[in-house]
């Protein structure tokens, strides 16, 4: 499994995250940027901001953006990522519990 971060921002002041999640080692950019995709979508409907793909949208290798929603991922780095989690701790945390219930 290939344990990647994804870096999401709504736009506005304190409505970003970062979540860590887990790809088979031969997804695609594609199957990526939907998983992605799909968590920013969620991630902006906990603040009551709703979005689809025929919004005006840009993709790039790493990642995705249109006006408001946007994110990118990066391979997952302890040294880099472990300060970004949310609550504090290491996302090592969250790869275990993934895989342990083959989430």
């Amino acid at each position: 499994m290939r344990n990647l971060i994804v870096f999401i921002n709504t736009g506005l002041c304190g409505e970003h995250g970062v979540e860590a999640f887990q790809v088979a080692d031969d997804a695609t950019i594609d199957e990526i940027h939907e998983i992605c995709f799909e968590m920013a979508c969620q991630h902006a409907e906990s603040f009551g901001h709703y979005f689809s793909y025929e919004d005006d949208e840009e993709e790039n290798d790493d990642g995705w953006q249109s006006d408001w929603l946007d994110f990118h991922y990066e391979d997952y780095n302890p040294e880099v990522h472990d300060d970004e989690r949310c609550g504090g701790g290491s996302f090592e945390d969250d790869f275990a519990r993934m895989e342990k219930y083959n989430v």
